[in-house]
Formats: C-alpha cells, structure tokens, sequence
C-alpha cells in the first residue's frame, strides 16, 4: 500500500517548497484571524478609560528663601516629597469630605491610587491626571484635588505655597490594544504549524506525483531522471543505459501508468534513437494493435507497415478489444523479430493485466515512465507491484525535477 512509504526529509522540504504559496495564505489568514480574536477579547474585557482629566499645581517659597528655590531647582526632593504626599490622606480625607458634600461619594483608596501624580526635574511643577468614562465629574474632582493639595503645601511641607496653574483639562484617550509577548510569539508558532499542515495536507489530497523522492521511497527504485522535456542527449543517456544493462534486448515494453502526451513523445523520440543509428524499429501501441499481433500468430496476412524511419501498423478494421493468449503473443513477436532490429510495445494504464501482462512475460526490458504533475501515485505504485517479481530488466525514467 502507498501509506507504508518511507518518510523522505528530503521529499518534505521539497513538498514545503512546492506549497508555498498555499503556506503563505494559511500564515497570513491565522496571523490576522488570531490578531482579531486578540482585538475581540480586548473590547469584550474591561475597556480601558477614554479620557484624562489633568491640572497642574505650581509650587513657589517666599522671597526670604530665594536660596532654596535654587537649591530646589538642582535638586527637587521637595518637589518629589510633596508629590508623594499627595498620594496620602493628608489631601485625600479633605477632598473626600468636600466631594462628599457636592454629591460625590468616592472612596479614600479611590482618590489616592487612580490620580496619578508627575513631577518634571527641572521645574516644581506637580502634574495631576484622572483617568475617567466621566469627564464631567472628573473635572470636579480634580478641581477640588488640586485646590486642597495647593492649600496644603505649607502644613504638609512646613513652607512654601501652592497656586493651581491649570484648570482641569479633558483630553481623550486613543486605546491601543496591548498583547503579551507569549501570546504573539504563541500566534506565531500556531500560523508556522498551521501552513506547515496545509501544506502536508495539500499534498496528500494531490495524488500525482510531484518529485521524484516519490518514485526513490515508496517505489524503491532509482529512476533515470529527465527533463520535462528531454533534450536528444537525455533520451540518449536513456538507450545507453538499456544497452549497458542488456546488449541484446529487441523487445521493450514501455509503461505509462498515465498516459499523456509528453509520454508518448518519449517513447516515439527513443525509437527515433534506435532508427538513427540503423535500426529498423517497429513501434507498437499493445492495445491498439493486438488485433494485428494476433493476425501475424494465426496467419500469413501481409502487413502494410505505415512510416518511413520508425514503422506503425496500420489502423485495425475493427476497435474491438482483442485478448491475445501466450501461443498468439509469442508467435507475433517471433514473426516481427525477422523483420525488425527493435520492437517497443507501449501499455497504458494502471491495471497490469491480459496483454499487458503476456507483453512483459516475453519483452527483454520494461521501462516504467513517469511524469511529475501528471502520473498518479496509486497508479504507479500498482504498476510497480505488480511487476515486481518479473524476471524482466526493469527501469524507470521519470519526467521532472
């Protein structure tokens, strides 16, 4: 069966190449699907806040400590020490209670954990911001955040003033949607091995053959690997290889397990090699011409061969099939030998049977021609077995890359 082939890396990253076209749909449709699944989630969870409400408190010292104004300016711990004292109760009890009386009730650990406090080192300015869905009720509290955090300045610091410089501003959030790095490198790995099984599976629902690796693993044969279309000193190297192997073999059997007409133009180019050199070389299609095969074995009937350098029976007066037995196949073939160098018998199709089957009984040498994009797997694979154990000299020649 096919499914006992031997895994060939060879044939996997050939297979990888071929599909990657396929591979490279497959990563971009996994990559933006995963991404947008990403961007589902995101917006399904707990949306982050539009806006940001902010003000800013300028923090100044009286005349009499001009020096350490300028001693702030090099080096801001006051400015930092304030900043953390804004994050306390020390501003956010006062500011709790006056909320309290407008209607606003927030929470002590609200109003010191969600405004944020920022300070610049090269001024003693204290930046407030307000994350919110609510800008109007940000703004309140920001405005009275900012007020008792400037009124506080000398009780907390034990000098200076504060003085709102900033009235609440709102400005809107633009979201961006963050992901974790092992999710990205996760969506990645899961696109690389998504296009990889594309391409596998693509691969196995495409009978044909697509490389030769195919016919070296499964079919356990070393092929003699042409061109698509083989150039005069390919399908040389193909005569010679017969005549190395068996000097003497004037009957050839050619098998396409799937005909077409690339095949068939091999075939009819290693005759022409065989005519050019002398011969005189009788090309025979066995199913077609089994009606002529078995009129030479039962008869003396004269045959009008057709062509000059490689000879052809004529059209039969009947397409009815014509099953030859053993007696009539070698009596036609022992008839040809008289007037023939060479005869090359062509099968086509996968079932190795009836005529086929005598043909390579008797014939010297089988040849078994594949072509990549065209042959099928099951097809060659059934041709192979069942010649296998055919005392025959059997080579393959297989059209591709």
């Amino acid at each position: 069966m096919i499914e006992n082939k031997k895994i060939s890396w060879l044939e996997l990253v050939d297979c990888f190449k071929r599909r990657l076209g396929i591979e490279l749909i497959v990563l971009v449709v996994v990559l933006g699907g995963g991404l947008f699944s990403f961007q589902i989630k995101n917006t399904a969870a707990t949306a982050p806040p539009k806006y940001t409400v902010s003000s800013q408190i300028l923090l100044t010292l009286p005349a009499a400590k001009q020096q350490v104004v300028l001693a702030q300016v090099v080096n801001p711990q006051y400015v930092a020490s304030f900043a953390a004292a804004l994050s306390s109760d020390l501003v956010a009890k006062p500011v709790q209670a006056k909320l309290a009386s407008q209607g606003i009730n927030r929470s002590l650990s609200y109003l010191e954990k969600r405004i944020n406090v920022q300070t610049n080192m090269t001024n003693s300015l204290v930046t407030l911001t307000l994350p919110t869905n609510d800008p109007a009720q940000a703004k309140q509290i920001m405005q009275l955040d900012a007020q008792v955090a400037s009124q506080q300045v000398k009780r907390i610091m034990g000098l200076g003033r504060g003085q709102v410089v900033a009235a609440p501003q709102v400005v809107a959030r633009q979201a961006k949607p963050t992901y974790s790095l092992s999710k990205i490198v996760g969506l990645f790995a899961a696109a690389i091995v998504a296009a990889l099984l594309a391409a596998l599976l693509a691969e196995l629902l495409d009978q044909r053959i697509r490389s030769h690796y195919f016919v070296r693993s499964t079919l356990e044969t070393a092929p003699i690997i042409l061109d698509p279309l083989p150039t005069l000193t390919q399908i040389a190297a193909v005569r010679n290889a017969i005549d190395i192997a068996l000097p003497q073999a004037p009957t050839i059997v050619a098998q396409l397990p799937t005909g077409s007409s690339e095949l068939q133009a091999m075939v009819t180019a290693l005759a022409t090699q065989y005519a050019t050199s002398g011969e005189r070389v009788l090309l025979v299609e066995l199913n077609a011409d089994a009606f002529w095969l078995q009129q030479l074995a039962t008869t003396t009937t004269q045959i009008d061969y057709q062509g000059t350098m490689i000879r052809r029976f004529p059209q039969p007066a009947t397409t009815a099939p014509v099953l030859l037995t053993l007696p009539e196949l070698t009596a036609s073939l022992q008839h040809l030998k008289t007037d023939f160098d060479r005869i090359i018998l062509t099968t086509t199709g996968a079932q190795l049977t009836d005529n086929a089957q005598l043909a390579l009984h008797l014939a010297a040498v089988r040849l078994l021609l594949l072509q990549q994009d065209v042959t099928r797997k099951k097809s060659a694979f059934q041709v192979q077995q069942a010649a296998q154990q055919l005392p025959t000299l059997a080579l393959t020649v297989y059209l591709g890359h």
